[in-house]
């Protein structure tokens, strides 16, 4: 097993690249970079959260003891949504800050006065034509949902109801709304079936870590798209980086026990879906395999990591 810190690719390297090449008035505004290390450091943040939900939930003194409440379960169930939320906030703010959309903004409201767009739904708007014009398309409705259920936890109008699973050692959940109905759509990359289509926490955490990262990646491209033209083509340049970018911002890094818990979970998330959400036992993915399915499936924090 390596324990050695695992790089995957920054999805912002390319434009810290661009503006490098030729913004430089805008790299070295420190409110950006205070960003970029933010989105950075947050991004870190769910990754360990979720990694340690993974592991601790093979504990059962630890549940037994202290998850009478359900509160060791909920407390980072609800956190993980938060995180979610905060890192494609941040990726918007750092947009935000590159591009002035003004003047398309107020066609848009012109063209249509009933539909008054802020800037971040603006913001939205103009990544999903991005997105639909790419070979590649990726999905970008499923942030909708999470970000929808992030607003009811905070306002107070879902329950995070968490489950402890003693027998299989895996912590499970479900968000209900006022009337007690599940809000979170069935599907067997997390999806309990034998226990009511609750969700295995981090098998669902899990995917979207993964779908986050790819919407990172083909957000910062559709920034790249928008400050690029004929004349200040992106090239991918490899010159110096101003304020030492180059070193802290072209990798991220994920210790080395954290990753093996991440492939662990991309396994069972991997195996469940195969199997209908019957099994997640049904037979071994070695790492070679395991970066093969990950490729296919988009899973990019596996696929794309050095290891």
């Amino acid at each position: 097993m390596n324990l050695d810190n695992v790089k995957i690719p920054s999805p912002m390297f390319g434009l810290i690249e661009y503006l490098n090449d030729y913004h430089e008035d805008k790299i070295q505004n420190t409110n950006l970079e205070f960003l970029i290390k933010n989105l950075t450091t947050h991004f870190y943040k769910l990754i360990y959260s979720i990694t340690n939900l993974s592991e601790i939930q093979s504990d059962k003194d630890l549940f037994k003891k202290y998850n009478s409440s359900g509160i060791v379960l909920a407390q980072p169930t609800e956190y993980c949504f938060y995180k979610i939320s905060t890192i494609r906030d941040i990726a918007y703010q750092i947009a935000d800050k590159l591009i002035d959309f003004s003047s398309e903004r107020n066609t848009y409201n012109l063209e249509n006065p009933k539909k008054e767009m802020t800037r971040y739904s603006f913001l939205s708007y103009k990544f999903e034509k991005y997105n639909n014009t790419q070979s590649t398309q990726i999905s970008i409705d499923w942030f909708k949902n999470i970000n929808k259920i992030r607003n009811k936890i905070v306002h107070g109008g879902i329950n995070i109801m968490p489950f402890y699973l003693e027998d299989k050692e895996l912590a499970c959940f479900q968000a209900y709304d006022k009337n007690l109905e599940a809000i979170i759509p069935i599907d067997y990359y997390y999806s309990n079936r034998y226990n009511n289509n609750i969700n295995y926490t981090d098998n669902f955490f899990g995917l979207y870590a993964h779908a986050l990262y790819s919407y990172l990646t083909e957000f910062f491209s559709f920034v790249i798209s928008e400050l690029s033209c004929p004349e200040r083509p992106y090239n991918h340049s490899d010159g110096v980086i101003f304020l030492d970018y180059e070193v802290p911002y072209k990798w991220w890094y994920i210790g080395g026990e954290d990753f093996e818990q991440l492939k662990k979970i991309t396994r069972k998330i991997i195996l469940l879906k195969k199997s209908d959400g019957y099994s997640m036992n049904q037979f071994e993915i070695d790492d070679p395999n395991l970066k093969a399915i990950c490729l296919k499936n988009s899973f990019r924090l596996i696929s794309d990591a050095e290891f």
